[in-house]
């Protein structure tokens, strides 16, 4: 190598530490830069470490909704009270229906059911009770009680008053003789007060809801028991409005025995009741 020669690469040299590089020959008269490892480390360590992700925002859980109390059932005896009664079911369809506006107004009745109507109505008499409903005695096979003899008259009300205790744990306290027929052979043989009616729109004969809901409306008077019949159609389809229009008159809707509690009218067996005034 000459003295020129040397003095270039010297140079080189010199430039490559300046820049932070190393001239490294790779052929004859000719030379390649490359990175000193010290400029590399020096690189690394300049650079910023990536930035962690944001945290995900918290989702706070929705409030559980808070249940609305259910309903308590009051009667004000300084207000009109009347009792809807309903005779000859319990019926697999129509019964409910009235149950249905029953609870959702917060009113009771009184329904006096037929003993042959009873073979798989159980969960129906539970129903009845659970509304605060009040079950009444409409006798076994529905016959004309006078046209019995003592024994039968008791086996038609006691055939009645055993399924009912059994099946829903309470036992009818009140008997609707069928037909509102009655005499004294009845009455002595009936150890429950007979209770009759004041109004009877005869929704089982005219079959049409609004002739019932105006017989009703035009008549009812506070202490009234009303018959129908949870057998029909139309009397359930009317039930669905005359409720309603008897609250918005001011009429409290209990059952029977609560109608006479709350006046103060005692109820006494032997005996036939037909208004609570």
């Amino acid at each position: 190598m000459n003295k020129f020669a040397a003095f270039i690469m010297c140079i080189l040299l010199i430039t490559g530490m300046l820049w932070g590089c190393a001239a490294v020959p790779a052929d004859v008269g000719v030379y390649y830069a490359v990175p000193f490892a010290g400029a590399e480390q020096k690189s690394k360590a300049t650079t910023a470490p990536p930035l962690p992700p944001e945290p995900e925002p918290e989702v706070e859980p929705e409030p559980e909704p808070v249940p609305e109390p259910e309903p308590v059932f009051t009667l004000d005896p300084e207000k009109p009270i009347i009792a809807l009664t309903f005779d000859d079911g319990p019926h697999e369809t129509y019964t409910d229906i009235i149950l249905d506006v029953l609870e959702e107004n917060n009113c009771h009745a009184t329904f006096f059911v037929v003993g042959y109507m009873l073979k798989g109505a159980t969960p129906q008499l539970q129903r009845m009770v659970e509304a605060g409903c009040q079950i009444g005695n409409h006798t076994w096979d529905h016959k004309e009680l006078i046209k019995l003899t003592p024994a039968g008259v008791k086996k038609q009300i006691s055939d009645v008053c055993d399924y009912v205790l059994d099946a829903c744990g309470e036992a009818p306290m009140l008997v609707r003789p069928p037909y509102g027929s009655v005499n004294d052979t009845v009455l002595n043989n009936c150890p429950y007060p007979a209770i009759l009616w004041s109004i009877d729109p005869y929704d089982w004969k005219v079959l049409d809801k609004d002739e019932v809901i105006n017989h009703i409306l035009e008549r009812v008077k506070d202490g009234d028991i009303i018959l129908l019949h949870d057998v029909h159609a139309t009397t359930a389809e009317a039930v669905k409005e005359l409720v309603p229009a008897l609250l918005e008159r001011g009429f409290q809707l209990a059952t029977v025995s609560e109608m006479f509690e709350a006046k103060g009218i005692e109820l006494k067996p032997n005996t036939t009741v037909r208004k609570a005034r």
